[in-house]
């Protein structure tokens, strides 16, 4: 979903980049675009279930039914990681899914069981 949504929102000769890093304490999936944006004000909302930033990118104009990021994000919490946001208008977009590094305390619950 992120690499599509990088090059669905990129001109034709535009770069998507995707990376995979390991920074403090945490391991990055990275995908990084030059496309048209999104402003801060809409970030905080991009994961919410059928947002969408404006009607051109609706469903029937090419866009999106608004749930891509939510699943991306319920995914990532699922696997113990976080998806992280950074855009700015006409210059591009950064979406990261953080992983703890393994070995490191986890904030997923754990299952256990015992037998009497």
């Amino acid at each position: 979903n992120l690499v599509l949504n990088a090059i669905k929102y990129s001109a034709d000769d535009s770069v998507v980049k995707v990376s995979w890093s390991q920074r403090d304490g945490s391991c990055y999936l990275t995908v990084r675009d030059e496309g048209i944006g999104v402003d801060a004000s809409n970030i905080p909302r991009l994961t919410e279930r059928f947002f969408r930033v404006e009607d051109s990118r609706s469903a029937s104009s090419g866009g999106g039914t608004g749930l891509g990021l939510a699943i991306v994000k319920h995914v990532a919490a699922s696997h113990g990681a976080r998806l992280q946001i950074e855009s700015k208008l006409g210059r591009g977009s950064s979406f990261s899914l953080v992983f703890p590094v393994p070995g490191t305390v986890s904030t997923r619950p754990r299952v256990s069981a015992s037998v009497a």
